[in-house]
């Protein structure tokens, strides 16, 4: 059993304090202030045989027995006290392990909470997965070809992309932001980055019903360029649970003739078409 100092002292202290309470009792029963006549009187009436040891010591001196009496006590009270102690002490860490465990069941009862909160969540929630559609090259739409009324072979060509999206989760979901640029080589590195310009986000609010696909016609995505080229970019959306999340896409395009819609392969690395 381990004790500490203080504890060890305290009972220390209250054994010698009972001792010297019957040392000092027993002083003042065996120095009365006696007078030296009664003191030789008694001295010559007691007989030089007797001596206060022993037995005699604790029937004859009751100032002694007194104080031997005071000492069991104490040593008996030091002894009830460690006892108590030791007691107390099994109690408190007997108390600490309950309360330890306790909170080890609240920990794992809040975790299992959490997960399956989160089970919950991504299990009702909406997944929006998009990619390019609708890969068209034509004739760019300027004002002398509406003068002219018709196309030459040299007129210049522009090709136009749309957005297809589907929403593939149990709930519904709402656009926030759309992003995509085309250009004649890949996104590079790891980490997607999307330069403001010359293209920049476009801002919205379009729902997306569970279970269906849309196109995004409102939003067209040209580019001078009417040969194979790469198309990223992504989507930002909310769920019902009111969680931001992104969707990212990028394409290799490889449009078709004139009037005719192109296809598309995917391009990029993982970071570039991932979802959250």
């Amino acid at each position: 059993m381990r004790f500490r100092v203080p504890e060890i002292f305290l009972g220390c202290f209250l054994t010698v304090t009972v001792f010297a309470v019957g040392m000092s009792v027993s002083r003042q029963s065996s120095d009365p202030k006696e007078s030296p006549t009664e003191a030789s009187k008694i001295s010559h009436s007691k007989s030089p045989d007797v001596e206060l040891t022993g037995s005699t010591w604790l029937t004859k001196d009751a100032a002694g027995f007194f104080t031997f009496g005071l000492v069991v006590v104490g040593v008996l009270q030091a002894a009830l006290f460690f006892v108590q102690l030791r007691f107390m002490r099994k109690g408190m860490d007997d108390a600490t392990m309950a309360a330890k465990a306790a909170q080890a069941s609240a920990e794992t009862a809040k975790e299992q909470v959490a997960l399956t909160k989160m089970g919950i969540i991504d299990l009702e929630r909406a997944y929006l997965a998009v990619g390019p559609t609708q890969i068209i090259v034509d004739f760019v739409r300027s004002d002398a070809v509406r003068v002219r009324g018709f196309h030459m072979p040299t007129d210049p060509q522009e090709l136009t992309a749309y957005l297809f999206v589907q929403n593939t989760g149990r709930t519904g979901a709402t656009i926030k932001k759309i992003y995509g640029i085309l250009t004649d080589s890949p996104p590079l590195g790891d980490v997607p980055f999307y330069p403001p310009l010359p293209q920049q986000p476009t801002i919205t609010d379009l729902a997306v019903p569970a279970g269906t696909g849309t196109t995004l016609d409102p939003f067209e995505f040209k580019s001078d360029i009417a040969g194979e080229q790469f198309f990223w970019g992504y989507i930002e959306y909310t769920d019902v649970f009111k969680n931001r999340r992104t969707s990212r896409f990028c394409a290799h395009l490889s449009p078709a003739e004139r009037g005719k819609p192109g296809k598309y392969q995917i391009a990029g690395g993982d970071a570039w078409r991932e979802c959250d």
